[in-house]
């Protein structure tokens, strides 16, 4: 159910970035795809605007009439700032981790164990190009919940209770 409403949300950047128009400047946010270094540091010599500056502003605009979850795409740095937000890090031994994705996806341990280690590259890749700090950085984070030891279902508790808590909604 919530990863249903995880690829829903994730459809739905994608589609008003479509209709807006600004799909093709934010495609490697959306994506969560590291920019070419090479290629971004002449565009950015030349005085071409940070385009991370743009998709924070593109993130802001989408997600300010609503509440909202967004997973990955550096939302605890765009909203570091804003008190009616919770960034909130899961995270899981690797084992633990691949045994979930086997289950999930059906996949073979190799395959779970390769794509473990493709997604927290790339994931560390892009949030250290785009907000120069460390992916999984406790301190970058509200709350930090191992969901290896408490589970899926009393995180969500947690995280609830927190909001609750903090008076958020």
């Amino acid at each position: 159910m919530e990863l249903m409403k995880e690829n829903l949300r994730l459809r739905k950047e994608l589609e008003e970035a479509k209709k807006r128009n600004v799909y093709d400047e934010n495609a490697n946010f959306l994506n969560e795809k590291p920019i070419d270094s090479f290629l971004y540091s002449i565009a950015m010599s030349y005085g071409a605007t940070n385009p991370r500056d743009r998709y924070i502003d593109f993130v802001k605009e989408l997600t300010e009439q609503e509440n909202c979850i967004i997973i990955g795409r550096c939302a605890n740095y765009i909203y570091r700032d804003d008190k009616d937000c919770v960034s909130v890090y899961l995270h899981a031994d690797r084992e633990i981790r691949c045994e979930r994705l086997q289950k999930r996806d059906q996949i073979s341990e190799k395959e779970a164990l390769k794509t473990i280690q493709e997604v927290d590259e790339k994931r560390a890749a892009f949030q250290e190009q785009c907000t120069s700090t460390r992916w999984g950085d406790g301190n970058e984070y509200d709350l930090c919940i191992n969901t290896g030891i408490i589970g899926i279902e009393y995180a969500v508790e947690m995280i609830l209770e927190y909001i609750r808590f903090e008076n958020i909604f």
